[in-house]
């Protein structure tokens, strides 16, 4: 079989064995994650069965991993973390920093070196704002405050990999006895991280902003992903991790005003190619390994989990948080994900991690992360027993938004629909995909999530599980369709009330769920005629009657009682 053949059957079976590997795991109610790796481990050379090519698969899953870290850097906003202030900073780099002081002392009572033991440390210190996100909305708590500070947390957490991925390159380079290469690896990050990201940081949104000019999906998406790739390549050129340089670049790119754009394009990319990179992780893991290792595994889970919960327990009390939220974040974050495997990958890559070890990091992150929604949920229930809360503090938090409407589109239409919202005190959420809008609403005390209403993830973000309607104010009948679907794909029991310029696509909103699809067109006519018919003297009544008829009239058949849509 020639080249491309190869290439195109392990592209294949890595993408078949990640698709139902996160089947499993969705039936199973677990993280996506979990079942990719879990799938690997199926196909791995390691194991009975199936057998893949390992080089072949990591050079797929290097394109996946930049992609996924691309994306989670997109998602970043460095100027939403400087708004949490000093403080949750100061409090998440205590957290890594004492995370990786007890990884180093379970390591060395173990008999490992000072090396393996702080690379132990490191990979347990991290938590993985994908599984907090899926528990957050599982819970239908993604507007409640431990949330919104679990994510914030994180992504510190996230920021300081950069640092650990830096320091397990320059101790892979310990033994030299001139220790060029550990000053060559130090400066090379510093030179990456202190000028050329700064740098980056005033050129990228500018180039971004071009290339949104020019009014080409296939420009902005081609451009996006040269400027991605090139500064991961750029990176790895100075020593850095090809993924951590990816990581940087979408931080970079989080800044532009068309950062909404960037995640709608690539996030269809990341869920395609970043399957490959948890695939072939579990490829490295040997079953047998994990069984001979139980104890070895069980006490890794039990670090991240137990260890790291009750430092991360202790130190939110320093942010003056109602007790319940401490507790919320203590255990949310009790566990790794994306970027632990991605450190333990580079410190088996390195040479700083033995095979051994490397299992047994993998393995624990896999465990904490099955764990994770268990908890959450039985943590919060034995903590609330051991130290129960003041009267009323829970349901004080508990009220932030539920119960909420979500606005899409913040436009002369969603404007309009906001106040009337705000003049009877209903709480809402606004969904706006121009930065300037959200930044706007925010100055003035209201909360907007940045993106594209079509996007489940940025529904997700405004907690439409949690929201009783969901008015959808968008122009574009596509993205208004989608809309509508995905959110009954999430919520199927939320009322959708959605604007409509095309009486053929009323009939197919109407059909797809939507509660009232609005034909503004017609009601507008509507409204003008009657206008002139009161004008002209007619009574009020008969008016309204033939509004009424009118309306009817136009309106599309009752549609069946819709079931449980697929997601769009």
């Amino acid at each position: 079989m020639n080249v491309t053949g190869t290439l195109s059957l392990h592209l294949l079976a890595a993408l078949a064995v990640a698709l139902v590997g996160a089947i499993i795991a969705s039936c199973a109610r677990q993280s996506v994650l979990s079942g990719f790796v879990l799938a690997g481990v199926v196909v791995g050379t390691l194991t009975p069965g199936p057998v893949a090519t390992p080089s072949v698969i990591e050079q797929l899953a290097e394109i996946g991993i930049v992609f996924l870290m691309f994306v989670v850097g997109v998602q970043l906003s460095v100027r939403d973390l400087l708004r949490r202030g000093p403080r949750l900073l100061a409090v998440a780099g205590t957290q890594v920093a004492a995370t990786i002081l007890l990884g180093m002392a379970i390591g060395r009572a173990l008999g490992w070196s000072a090396i393996e033991s702080f690379a132990f440390g490191a990979v347990v210190s991290n938590s993985s704002s994908t599984v907090l996100a899926r528990v957050v909305y599982e819970r239908k708590e993604g507007e409640q405050e431990w949330g919104r500070i679990g994510f914030a947390w994180s992504s510190i957490q996230d920021l300081s990999t950069i640092l650990l991925a830096a320091a397990l390159t320059a101790l892979a380079h310990e033994g030299e006895p001139d220790g060029t290469g550990i000053a060559e690896s130090i400066g090379s990050a510093l030179f990456y991280l202190l000028v050329l990201s700064p740098c980056a940081l005033w050129l990228v949104p500018k180039l971004v902003g071009l290339a949104a000019a020019a009014r080409s999906r296939e420009i902005f998406l081609l451009s996006i992903a040269v400027m991605a790739l090139a500064m991961a390549w750029l990176a790895s050129w100075l020593g850095v991790s090809l993924a951590l340089g990816a990581f940087v670049a979408g931080v970079v790119v989080s800044e532009s005003d068309h950062a909404h754009r960037v995640l709608r394009d690539m996030i269809p990319l990341r869920d395609l190619f970043s399957g490959l990179f948890f695939v072939s992780v579990g490829m490295l893991i040997d079953p047998a390994f994990v069984a001979s290792h139980a104890p070895m595994i069980a006490l890794t889970a039990g670090t991240i989990v137990i260890g790291k919960g009750a430092i991360n327990l202790v130190l939110a009390r320093a942010l003056h948080l109602p007790k319940r939220v401490e507790r919320m974040v203590a255990l949310g974050l009790a566990q790794s994900g994306e970027f632990s495997f991605l450190l333990a990958t580079i410190g088996a890559e390195r040479g700083v991690l033995s095979r051994d070890v490397f299992h047994v990091l993998v393995s624990g992150t896999i465990v904490s992360i099955l764990l994770s929604p268990y908890v959450v949920g039985v943590g919060a229930r034995v903590l609330r027993r051991v130290a129960p809360e003041a009267p009323g503090a829970e349901e004080r938090e508990s009220t932030s938004k539920v119960g909420h409407v979500v606005v899409c589109g913040h436009g002369r239409v969603g404007e309009v629909v906001a106040r009337l919202l705000e003049r009877r005190h209903v709480p809402y959420v606004v969904v706006e995909e121009d930065r300037r809008i959200v930044r706007a609403l925010a100055r003035h005390g209201v909360h907007a999530v940045l993106g594209d209403a079509s996007n489940p993830d940025v529904l997700e973000r405004a907690d439409v599980r949690g929201a009783r309607a969901l008015v959808v104010c968008l122009p574009d009948r596509i993205t208004a369709r989608c809309a509508v679907e995905n959110a009954l794909a999430i919520a199927p029991d939320i009322d959708v009330y959605v604007r409509t310029h095309h009486a053929d696509e009323q009939h197919v909103l109407h059909r797809k769920g939507a509660t009232e699809a609005v034909f503004s067109e017609l009601e507008l006519a509507l409204a003008l005629g009657a206008r002139t018919l009161r004008a002209l003297d007619v009574p009020a009544a008969e008016v309204e009657r033939d509004v009424a008829s009118m309306r009817s009239e136009s309106a599309p058949p009752p549609a069946p009682v819709p079931t449980t849509p697929e997601p769009a």
